[in-house]
């Protein structure tokens, strides 16, 4: 059975929201952007976290159901760096700056 997909929007000009809005600066992340399920060794870098973490120990801290994870949309960047999973904080890779002109988003798609 498919688990659910990630819906990523137009890029829109201006500065991003604030808050934990999944919103990513498109030149700061590598294209194409590549969807599949977790893998035994994956690795993010939560933002405001302290570093990289395992995504199996960030899935249990945030209380995901067992047989909820191996099931999850892992969006990740053409260099392998996971950016968004669902439940989960975004990922600081591609976040939004200063410098940032355009942004876009990433939502789990109902």
């Amino acid at each position: 059975a498919a688990g659910p997909g990630v819906d990523i929007q137009p890029p829109m000009a201006g500065p991003p929201p604030s808050g934990n809005a999944a919103c990513f600066d498109p030149a700061r992340v590598g294209w194409p952007l590549v969807l599949r399920t977790p893998r035994p060794g994956d690795r993010m870098l939560p933002r405001g976290g302290r570093g990289s973490r395992k995504l199996s120990d960030l899935l249990i801290d945030a209380k995901v159901p067992r047989e909820e994870r191996a099931r999850l949309p892992v969006l990740c960047e053409a260099g392998g760096a996971i950016l968004f999973v669902p439940g989960l904080r975004p990922s600081e890779v591609g976040r939004p700056d200063a410098g940032t002109r355009e942004w876009f988003e990433v939502r789990l798609a109902r």
